[in-house]
């Protein structure tokens, strides 16, 4: 079982990606597969659909690779 300093440890990674994944017009697919792969918590999974669906909000013609990757881990 992992430790409080491990999980912060993971936070401080997963907050990277994921701000790394906000600030990008296209964000690349192996940075979107890691975070998907990554997520540990319901926080995670949440915070990460609200990032995407934001971009999918923000273009006129989103992805449709986007928003089946919401589709599935919104579930």
């Amino acid at each position: 079982m992992a430790d409080a300093g491990s999980q912060n440890l993971h936070q401080l990674y997963y907050e990277y990606l994921l701000d790394r994944v906000a600030a990008d017009k296209y964000p690349s697919s192996a940075m979107l597969d890691m975070l998907e792969r990554d997520m540990r918590s319901e926080d995670d999974r949440a915070a990460f659909v609200e990032v995407l669906l934001d971009k999918a909000r923000d273009d006129h013609f989103p992805s449709i690779p986007m928003l089946r990757r919401i589709a599935r881990i919104a579930g």
